[in-house]
C-alpha cells in the first residue's frame, strides 16, 4: 500500500537525520565545553 511505502520511507532516513543532529549538537557542545574545560584547567594551574 502507499501508506506502507511512505512510513518505510519516514523511518529509512531517521537514523542519518539522528546522526546529523547528533554531530551539529556534538561540535556545539565542544565549543561550550572547550571553554568550560578551559576554565577548570586555569583555577586548577
Amino acid at each position: 500500500t502507499p501508506a506502507a511505502r511512505a512510513s518505510k520511507r519516514i523511518v529509512l532516513p531517521e537514523p542519518s537525520i539522528r546522526s546529523v543532529m547528533q554531530k551539529y549538537l556534538a561540535e556545539r557542545n565542544e565549543i561550550t565545553f572547550d571553554k568550560i574545560f578551559n576554565q577548570k584547567i586555569d583555577k586548577r594551574i
